[in-house]
């Protein structure tokens, strides 16, 4: 049955996090009279042994303390853990074995405020599992980041030998949103935002909602949001008059003032004086007028926010087999929408029959009156639609950008804004973060560190800055920028650039490009010791705007990845369009040869052609060019690719986001089995177009994720939580039940990944169908590789150490008479006596890159110690692929991110 909502989903959250409770089946609902539950043999939730609640922090020690084989290793990256385990060493040791089987991976799908459904989840995980790699997008990546933190704070504690932290937070510190180092602290999260601890009746305060606080500029808009969100359909002529600059309220002012005594003024043009007197026909016009746009007004947005009709009864074999939660109540904005149309229909209909000086103006006047006032204020209100669209980029593309730049963090700056925004639905300010800052005191708090949380705290726990580290230190964290298996907890998160169309993956791998950030567009971003620490490094030296050509005088190099803040990259990748700023970063862009359509450099008076056309101020500066990131789950909203092997050492899960499917009503969180599901789970597509446009975006942007979700020996590991439509998402004003129903659904999806794979028999199924995977998919990659090394230039290259030499040389002495474009350069085994002029002196291109081998000696009889065992015939490949899990998963080269 579903999972409890309302009052009881309080209590039972309440429950889960306080008391002790076996580890059976919890937080369901009831289910309805003549229904049972049949539970198959030896169903793995039978039994259970009693755990401690999710706030006690015992219950993420009781199961990992308890080996004292697994406890030297437990918090060893799983390089130093598993060294010895390699070619000619035999089986894992005991500790190496324990080791295996308590790590977990997990990613996370984004969702806005269905953040909210993970901290429990990921809480149930770590009872039983230690977490080595973590990763996500948007608000995915908030929980990600999260559960770095917390599994940092569970290991620096234990390594340090320190005391754990209170069995529950100090009250105040509780109602301020602290949280607690390690699990404990993430479940402190959810305490928080549902309000468990406040007493009886005490007030909804909308804590999520209040974390999203808007600039001061984007504030109108903000609330004109609310107002859309919170269903306040009879406030939006209010907020459209109001909410797009002077020249906008001005017009609406003229309708709502001047347009009566312009039609009085013309009709006595016409008509003559009025009578009784100017001034009873200008009140009989404004309220003839006032009534017909209560009128229309009320019985146009009544017919928008009513609730939708039930759909058609279905036929009984297609009914939902359990009845599912009742329906939110009829949405009361209908009902004072129509009382609106009431009364201003009275107006409408009660005037002319009461009034001569209504007859006076005549119908065909007053109604060409207010459609031309109408028109005259859509219009209006159009045009600074468009123009702010139009300057969107200003406001980089967003309302919220995470900072609190006022002392109580609110963006009120008046009684009139506190009145404006308890009249749209906004709640009043309790909570004075702004949704950056707070991610940025959790993740501190939550790894138990005072300063600004970096991802080299997530990889040693020996983390000093880099002025202050030994260089052993320095090496260990260099190693582990490089190598994902060189860090204590590896967090990945996922973003997406617009101006070249790709994601990146933070932290950024070593070697690649340099991005540079702004100390001036940082500031209202992130808090002030964030800032500093991500301009840290020297500013960029006459860097200039490739777009503009202006000069750029607070770029700063963005951190090397050991020594960025966790919060940037949790930042970056939850920027749901339109809702957050996108983040503005640059790049160096260096000057490249303008050529025509053949590949060939062009030149004027001689001289060769570039583009941008040299340094920007001569030697010393440089072009920048601007790069804009949004939100994560624009390229990849799952990226459960991100810890994926063909053979995975320990589980590698995924928690999903849905809605429900036809006949699933009553079933908010699904975790199919092997057998199940062949095909993704159907989403609901609605009768209108904008349902159908949208799904068409999400099929273009989730589809790679999806069709990963449910390949052969996948599908079992990934749990789906359910939403309805005014759950999660972008529902910012969820109150507190529906909030502490999320995180239930949540904690009951962790349970049951948690309970699935610490179970020897799951796991070594799940192992068994991934070696039947991979098998297939190596046979396949030997059939297709053995066919190229057929190709004698294969091996030459891989013939060994002399051949493969001679064999580049001969490449490179073909290349000199076959460039397309660039030249080939010398042959790097054969330098000539005198090497070309650089590209700096002559303004040509850099010559094509050889990728030789770091290690000369070693790589060919490696590379053909490799090969070796594709070029041998396998025989019947056959024998591997036969009754394989279908459909096979491509195995081939792809982008890393």
């Amino acid at each position: 049955m579903a999972v409890m909502t309302g009052t009881a989903a309080l209590a039972e959250l309440r429950r889960l996090l306080d008391e002790g409770h076996p580890d059976q089946p919890f937080a369901e609902a009831p289910l309805p009279p003549g229904h049972d539950r049949e539970q198959p043999p030896g169903w793995l939730w039978a039994t259970g042994p009693v755990r401690p609640g999710l706030r006690d922090p015992a219950a993420y020690t009781a199961t990992l303390h308890a080996d004292p084989v697994l406890r030297p290793v437990l918090h060893l990256s799983p390089a130093e853990a598993l060294a010895a385990v390699g070619p000619g060493s035999g089986s894992a040791t005991p500790a190496q074995q324990a080791y295996l089987r308590t790590s977990i991976d997990v990613t996370m799908k984004g969702g806005t405020t269905s953040g909210v459904i993970y901290p429990l989840a990921l809480c149930e995980i770590a009872r039983d599992f230690r977490l080595r790699n973590v990763g996500g997008a948007s608000a995915g990546a908030i929980a990600a980041a999260f559960a770095a933190a917390a599994e940092v704070g569970r290991a620096t504690a234990d390594l340090r030998d320190e005391p754990p932290p209170p069995a529950r937070p100090a009250p105040s510190a509780a109602a301020a949103g602290h949280v607690r180092r390690g699990f404990a602290g993430l479940a402190d999260v959810i305490a928080w935002l549902s309000q468990v601890d406040d007493p009886p009746g005490a007030p909804d305060e909308l804590r999520t909602a209040q974390l999203f606080k808007p600039k001061r500029a984007a504030l109108p808009l903000f609330r004109l949001v609310a107002a859309v969100m919170r269903r306040r359909s009879w406030a939006l002529p209010l907020l459209a008059a109001t909410s797009f600059g002077a020249g906008n309220r001005a017009v609406c002012l003229v309708f709502l003032l001047g347009l009566p005594a312009l039609l009085s003024v013309g009709t006595w043009l016409v008509e003559g004086p009025p009578a009784p007197d100017p001034g009873t026909a200008y009140l009989v016009a404004a309220g003839w007028l006032l009534g017909l746009t209560l009128t229309v007004f009320g019985l146009a947005a009544a017919l928008v926010s009513r609730t939708p009709p039930r759909r058609v009864a279905a036929p009984a074999a297609l009914r939902e087999p359990l009845p599912p939660p009742p329906r939110p109540p009829v949405n009361r904005s209908t009902a004072l929408l129509l009382g609106l149309a009431a009364v201003g229909l009275v107006a409408v209909v009660g005037l002319p029959l009461a009034s001569d000086t209504w007859r006076w103006l005549g119908l065909a006047r007053s109604v060409l009156a207010w459609l031309a006032g109408a028109l005259l204020v859509l219009g209006s209100v159009a045009v600074s639609v468009l123009g702010l669209l139009g300057r969107a980029k200003t406001h980089r593309f967003g309302l919220v950008a995470g900072s609190s730049t006022r002392p109580d963090g609110s963006a009120d700056t008046g009684y009139l804004d506190g009145r404006f925004a308890r009249l749209m639905g906004m709640p009043r300010v309790t909570v004075p973060l702004n949704l950056v800052d707070w991610l940025d005191r959790c993740l501190r708090e939550l790894a138990g560190t005072s300063e600004v949380l970096r991802f080299g705290h997530l990889w040693d726990a020996r983390y000093a800055a880099a002025g202050e580290r030994p260089a052993a230190l320095a090496a260990a964290l260099d190693r582990a920028g490089a190598e994902p298996d060189h860090r204590m907890v590896n967090l990945e998160l996922m973003a997406s650039e617009l101006v070249h169309r790709v994601p990146y993956r933070f932290p950024l791998p070593p070697g690649g490009e340099q991005l540079y950030v702004s100390r001036g567009e940082l500031t209202g971003v992130f808090p002030a010791d964030v800032v500093d620490a991500l301009t840290a490094g020297p500013p960029l030296r006459g860097g200039r705007d490739l777009d503009s050509g202006a000069l750029l005088g607070d770029l700063h190099p963005l951190p090397a990845a050991a020594d960025l803040p966790v919060v940037f990259a949790v930042r970056i990748s939850l920027a749901f369009p339109g809702l957050f700023e996108a983040l503005h970063l640059y790049r160096a862009a260096a000057p490249v040869a303008v050529r025509d359509d053949f590949g060939g450099a062009l030149r004027h008076t001689g001289t060769r052609l570039r583009y941008p056309a040299g340094p920007a101020d001569g030697p010393g500066s440089t072009w920048v060019q601007e790069l804009w990131f949004t939100d994560g789950g624009v390229t990849s909203n799952f990226p459960i690719h991100f810890f994926d092997s063909v053979l995975p050492r320990w589980p590698t899960v995924g928690i999903n986001l849905g809605a429900h499917p036809r006949g699933f009503g009553h079933q908010d969180v699904y975790l199919p089995s092997d057998q199940q599901a062949s095909h993704g789970v159907p989403a609901p597509m609605g009768a209108g177009l904008l349902g159908f446009l949208a799904a068409v975006v999400d099929t273009a942007r989730t589809w790679r994720d999806t069709a990963q979700t449910f390949l052969p020996a996948s599908k079992g590991r990934v749990a789906w939580v359910r939403q309805r439509p005014d759950e999660g998402g972008s529902n910012l004003f969820m109150p507190r039940d529906r909030i502490a129903a999320l995180a239930l659904r949540g904690a009951v999806a962790g349970a049951r990944l948690r309970r699935r794979f610490a179970a020897d028999g799951q796991w070594q199924r799940h192992q068994w169908l991934r070696l039947r995977a991979g098998l297939d998919n190596l046979a396949r990659l030997h059939a297709r590789v053995e066919a190229a090394l057929r190709d004698p230039q294969y091996a030459q290259f891989t013939r060994g150490r002399e051949a493969g030499r001679a064999a580049v040389s001969r490449m490179v002495g073909a290349l000199a008479e076959q460039a397309d474009p660039t030249p080939a350069g010398p042959d790097p085994y054969r330098p000539p006596a005198d090497p070309p002029a650089s590209a700096e002196v002559d303004g040509s291109d850099p010559a094509l890159a050889w990728y030789l081998p770091a290690v000369d000696d070693g790589f060919w009889p490696a590379a053909g110690q490799l090969l070796g065992c594709y070029g041998a015939p396998l025989g019947d490949a056959g024998t591997l692929t036969a009754q394989a899990p279908a459909p096979a998963a491509s195995l081939r080269q792809v982008p890393p991110n």
